[in-house]
């Protein structure tokens, strides 16, 4: 992904609103209509914006005359506060105003060229776009503002999870599992109750054969699914936690289990050995005994915790 350092103005829309010089000193806009103007245009970067629809988006109560003087002070002020390098940034005419596309960097524009390449590598730089909500805690004191700002963030989320499923598929595709866990983890953040990337996490992390992870990101999903639509898991989820649970105990007892088969090279020698353990049998007595409030205690802890505990009172 290129960058524009001999841009004269920088932008960062993703996170905090902020904005820099070519020599990357912050500039900062006092004025809160000022700050919101800029942000609006660098949003639109390219494109011409009608001086009655930003009038109209950002002193929404003032009338027609009024709103479009408001305009033009807004404009006066961000002016001022630019270095003489970004002064032509702006265009502006009687009717329109817009931001030289050309002349300005921004991480959204960085986002645009990400996904349209639809590279891996290019969708993995995504992943460093994305600091946060657009325009993050921005505050322009205008209801209008805030409903177009909520639109534009939803569509901005919609088009980060179709790159970040696409990268998805590239990791796992060249069996780059570690690039599939970071994009997998960061689709989830975004969409937390999208059960197959729970899933598509779970199977990443029992092909590292971290078992704990794979089944603490089943309980992940499980809580976030009961809490936020009070539904349990689909019947995939809880089959592939079966599978994973029969997988870690296959994987924690497999050098016990398959002791006796690697002794046992003929079915005479296994009956023999058989014949002998029986010959040993003596009469015992088993003590059975339940400890108060154990399994509410099993049931609370991480699948391996209570295997261990489960241990130590079984031997």
């Amino acid at each position: 992904m290129r960058t524009r350092p001999l841009n004269p103005l920088r932008v960062q829309l993703l996170g905090a609103f902020c904005v820099h010089d070519e020599q990357d000193a912050e500039i900062r806009i006092a004025s809160r209509k000022a700050r919101a103007l800029l942000a609006y245009l660098a949003v639109r970067a390219g494109q011409m914006q009608p001086r009655e629809q930003l009038a109209a988006l950002l002193w929404e109560d003032a009338d027609d005359e009024l709103g479009r003087s408001s305009l033009r002070q807004a404009l006066a002020a961000l002016r001022k506060c630019l270095p003489a390098a970004a002064q032509d940034v702006i265009q502006a005419d009687a009717e329109c105003i817009a931001l030289d596309a050309r002349r300005i960097s921004t991480d959204l524009l960085q986002v645009d060229e990400a996904l349209r390449a639809g590279t891996r590598t290019a969708l993995q730089e995504l992943l460093v776009c994305c600091r946060g909500e657009l325009l993050e805690r921005f505050d322009a004191r205008s209801s209008a503002f805030d409903e177009w700002l909520s639109t534009e963030r939803t569509a901005l989320r919609r088009r980060f999870c179709e790159g970040i499923r696409k990268l998805v598929t590239l990791c796992v595709a060249n069996e780059d599992d570690e690039g599939a866990l970071a994009a997998c983890t960061r689709l989830l953040a975004f969409e937390p109750l999208n059960e197959a990337a729970h899933r598509q996490l779970m199977t990443l992390h029992a092909r590292r054969q971290a078992y704990t992870e794979a089944l603490h990101q089943y309980r992940v999903c499980r809580d976030t699914l009961r809490r936020e639509l009070d539904v349990a898991p689909e019947p995939a989820t809880e089959q592939l936690y079966r599978d994973l649970m029969r997988r870690r105990r296959s994987a924690t007892g497999a050098d016990i289990e398959d002791a006796p088969v690697a002794l046992c090279a003929e079915p005479q020698e296994a009956t023999a050995m058989h014949s002998s353990a029986r010959a040993q049998l003596r009469d015992a007595v088993i003590l059975v005994a339940r400890l108060s409030g154990l399994l509410e205690l099993e049931a609370r802890l991480d699948p391996e915790d209570a295997l261990a505990v489960a241990n130590v009172f079984n031997r």
